[in-house]
Order: structure tokens, then C-alpha cells, then sequence
């Protein structure tokens, strides 16, 4: 990959600004504890994650002429399609080391990103139908947000060291 040098330079300053802060999430996944309360560094980057999706959304509906009770409806219900299709299709992955568990491993945590973009797109759909708007404009109009918060649920998991691949016995590959 040929960048230009004032690119390179630029990716250079950019990564000698952000590593340190980035290092230090690393190595700190706890970020504080208060009495049985406690706040790690993907929960802060989940909610920062969650708060541009929401945001990105609500102006994009507000941008279209869909009134604030409108808005504030599509959001909450958003939020709640994501957090089910998140654990539903983590739950139906996980099966069958979960059918063992009491009540089937439902009070288990777990989610996964594409469980929550398929509960989102469908929530869009549906609700393109109803309001008799476009079904591609309303998915539109979630999407733009959506991957924003994938974005920092990504940063979440390198920080807190959840999510990793597998290692590989690849020539060449370490």
C-alpha cells in the first residue's frame, strides 16, 4: 500500500496521540469498582457505542419529518429488537453447550453483533411498512448509526480482551 507521505505522516502523529490512552484501556479493563457495582471498559465503550447510535438515528428520523413521539417510540423499540436479536442468535449459537444448563442457559449473557443487526433491519422493515414509508429509507436511516456503534463495541472487546480469534497454524502466520 502506497500513501502519500503527508498521509503517512499524519497516520503516524495520529497513533503516537492515541496509543498511549489506547494502552492504557488495555491493561485496565476494570475501570472502577463502587460497592457491587462495576464499570469495565467495554460497558463505557458499549454505552458510548449506544449513544451515537441513538443520536445518529434520531437526527436522521427528525431529518425525514418524523416528530419527536415518533422518534423517541422507534428508539426505545430499537434499543430493545437489538438487545434481542444480539442474545437470541447468541443464545441459538451457543445451544448446544446450553441445553445442559438449567432453563437452557437463558440467564446466561451473551451477545452478537449480527444478531443485533438482523433484529434492527427487521424493526426498519416493519416499521417502514407501517408508517407507509420506504422500507430502504428507514433501514437507511438506521444503518448509518448502527455501524457506530459496532465501531466502538469493536474497541469495547479489544480493550476488555473478550472477543479474539483463534490461533492459527499457518505457515508464516504468529
Amino acid at each position: 500500500l502506497h500513501l502519500p507521505v503527508a498521509v503517512r505522516r499524519m497516520l503516524a502523529q495520529c497513533r503516537r496521540v492515541l496509543q498511549p490512552g489506547v494502552q492504557w484501556l488495555a491493561d485496565h479493563p476494570v475501570l472502577f469498582r463502587i460497592g457491587g457495582f462495576t464499570l469495565v471498559t467495554y460497558g463505557l465503550f458499549w454505552g458510548v457505542g449506544m449513544l451515537l447510535y441513538a443520536t445518529s438515528t434520531a437526527a436522521l428520523l427528525s431529518a425525514h419529518g418524523f416528530n419527536a413521539q415518533f422518534v423517541s417510540a422507534f428508539l426505545v423499540t430499537l434499543a430493545g429488537v437489538t438487545a434481542v436479536g444480539s442474545y437470541g442468535f447468541w443464545w441459538l449459537g451457543n445451544l448446544s453447550s446450553l441445553r445442559h444448563e438449567r432453563f437452557w442457559g437463558l440467564g446466561q449473557v451473551g451477545f452478537i453483533w449480527y444478531g443485533g443487526l438482523f433484529g434492527a433491519v427487521c424493526f426498519a422493515w416493519v416499521a417502514g411498512v407501517e408508517t407507509s414509508v420506504s422500507t430502504f429509507m428507514m433501514i437507511d436511516v438506521l444503518l448509518q448509526g448502527i455501524f457506530l456503534a459496532f465501531a466502538m463495541g469493536r474497541l469495547g472487546c479489544l480493550s476488555f480482551g473478550c472477543c479474539h480469534g483463534v490461533p492459527t497454524s499457518s505457515d508464516g502466520l504468529h
